[in-house]
């Protein structure tokens, strides 16, 4: 967590040697967001989400600073920056939110979506720049019929 949210950017061999290690990391099966074993309360529903929220934040958070880098020094082929890596990890957190369920979904969703549009917006000649945009037109397709879907059981 230090060098994922520390001020001091580490090395990029430290940010990819964590990233694996991150995504690795042997997560019980009934604390893996879509599981459907053990306890299926809100509680342990909740803790599920927060297993996958952590693990997504600490990613994105780690692969910041290069992922500005790569658009800052490339925004024209982002697939041939050696950062890429770092650029491909933005859209996979995202990708990784399974449904837009709680609050704390919904921020982790700002976030990637925020870090997306900065991709497109300042890399739109990218080959990323279309896939950022679907994941973008998902993103808010969902979360305008949460809403709808929140407000008509409001007026109910």
């Amino acid at each position: 967590m230090t060098a994922a949210i520390g001020s001091k950017v580490p090395p990029y061999s430290v940010v990819v040697d964590l990233d694996r290690k991150i995504r690795d990391f042997p997560v019980p099966s009934e604390l893996q967001a879509c599981s459907t074993i053990g306890d299926q309360s809100a509680i342990h529903y909740m803790r599920r989400w927060l297993v996958l929220m952590y693990k997504e934040t600490v990613l994105l958070h780690l692969h910041r600073a290069y992922f500005a880098q790569a658009l800052q020094d490339q925004p024209e082929d982002l697939t041939r920056h050696r950062y890429l890596p770092s650029v491909m990890s933005i859209p996979q957190c995202m990708a990784d939110d399974p449904g837009l369920e709680d609050a704390l979904v919904w921020s982790h969703a700002l976030s990637g979506a925020i870090a997306m549009c900065i991709l497109v917006t300042r890399a739109p000649a990218s080959k990323m720049t279309k896939p950022s945009l679907a994941e973008l037109d998902t993103v808010a397709r969902e979360s305008v019929q949460r809403a709808e879907r929140e407000d008509e059981q409001i007026e109910r």
